[in-house]
């Protein structure tokens, strides 16, 4: 059974608040108490419903505790934060969904989120919230914040209005079930163990090469084979250790055969001629076989790692390129065989932009559509065929698009 979940509000006591649940996608709740609300649950149950606490979900579900996505308000001056250090000005549980994927196999992920309590909730976010999570193959454990909490338990027209979009949010995802089938498709590796003292320069190296739309493959070190590596064009070793020597070895090899190794001063001194092109002010870039090696001399700021290693690797391999993007962030996968792709694209100000949108997407494409939320059907898009890629000129996205892609 594919649980779709709803963190109860502690407060709704009255069991007459599940005529909500009536007809919707939810088929499960997350209880804080079930002793508090034993009359409560009783009735859920015999209403279809799957019960559960927070502190004990299904077998087979990995909880994610992640971030109430959107762009961060400051609530005394009730603008957006932005900055290259700190709080990202875009949060998103994309990458700890990805890393999630690659850490427990096999699992239905889920994610709890909640705003701090000085964060201003927009009421649009609860249904960013919902394609936040789906796109990228997880479910959104619903958790009704700020004012809507109050008015959707009060009936009130406009909140009624915004959990019904978030339903229907919630229905479109389960109508393209495949599509969380699909493997991220990124020409970027990053190998690490993610955990340790190595945790936050890789989990934000992931965050933040998200953020510039460069899609990446996250590869465990412990299990990292051959195959693993192949068709990459670059690949960030990040931690804070010399890799074993079987590691070493393997991603020397990969920068023999052509890939970019791009790799932090604890991996040790580098030697050989230097690759041409323009030197870069934080690298040492050296020729390593077909390939090269760039080994940095600064490696403390996440942000400027992930946009330093996009600019090593060069714009040439870019998989997806926006114009007039705003806030909008892709993510990008294949379908088995390699045949169909889906590029996602979230926009975490959950309110459509002013300009015209394009994007460009590498790949054999010969055909896309879009798909939105707010549409029944696929929306007819204007393509221009590139070599190896297809430009596609995108209506606004208040919140979430796709385009789906035919080889």
């Amino acid at each position: 059974m594919d649980f779709i979940p709803f963190e109860w509000p502690a407060e709704w006591t009255d069991p007459a608040a599940l005529d909500l649940l009536q007809g919707t996608p939810v088929n499960c709740l997350l209880l804080e108490d079930r002793s508090k609300l034993a009359a409560l649950a009783e009735r859920g149950e015999k209403q279809g419903l799957k019960i559960f606490t927070r502190n004990s979900p299904p077998a087979g579900v990995h909880i994610i505790k992640g971030v109430w996505p959107g762009i961060r308000m400051s609530r005394e001056q009730n603008t957006a934060s932005s900055g290259p250090t700190g709080a990202p000005w875009v949060d998103s549980n994309g990458w700890a969904l990805q890393l999630a994927r690659v850490q427990a196999p096999g699992k239905s992920l889920w994610v709890t989120a909640e705003p701090a309590k000085d964060q201003i909730v927009r009421p649009d976010t609860h249904v960013l919230a919902v394609a936040d999570a789906a796109s990228h193959g997880g479910a959104w454990a619903v958790y009704l914040a700020g004012d809507l909490r109050k008015g959707v338990a009060a009936r009130d027209s406009k909140a009624l209005d915004v959990w019904k979009r978030m339903l229907d949010a919630i229905r479109f995802f389960e109508q393209r079930k495949e599509w969380a089938a699909y493997e991220p498709h990124g020409i970027l590796g990053v190998v690490s163990d993610f955990s340790g003292g190595n945790e936050f320069m890789s989990t934000e190296i992931l965050n933040l090469t998200a953020r510039q739309n460069q899609p990446y493959q996250i590869l465990l070190k412990s299990k990292l084979t051959d195959a693993s590596l192949k068709g990459l064009e670059a690949v960030i070793y990040p931690d804070d250790e010399p890799p074993s020597e079987q590691l070493r070895k393997r991603l020397l090899a990969f920068a023999e055969a052509g890939g970019l190794l791009i790799v932090s001063p604890k991996w040790g001194d580098v030697t050989g001629e230097p690759a041409g092109g323009d030197p870069h002010p934080r690298f040492k870039v050296v020729k390593h076989g077909k390939g090269r090696i760039a080994l940095a001399t600064e490696f403390d700021d996440p942000f400027v790692v992930s946009c330093d290693a996009r600019i090593v690797m060069s714009h040439r391999h870019d998989l997806v390129r926006f114009w007039n993007a705003g806030s909008i962030v892709a993510y990008y996968t294949l379908a088995p065989g390699g045949k169909r792709a889906v590029v996602h694209m979230i926009n975490y100000a959950a309110r459509p932009g002013r300009d015209l949108i394009s994007c460009r997407i590498a790949g054999p494409w010969r055909s896309a559509r879009f798909w939105a939320l707010e549409k029944a059907g696929p929306v007819a898009v204007e393509t221009v065929r590139e070599r190896n890629a297809l430009e596609v000129h995108l209506p606004a996205i208040p919140v979430y698009g796709a385009v789906d892609l035919v080889a």
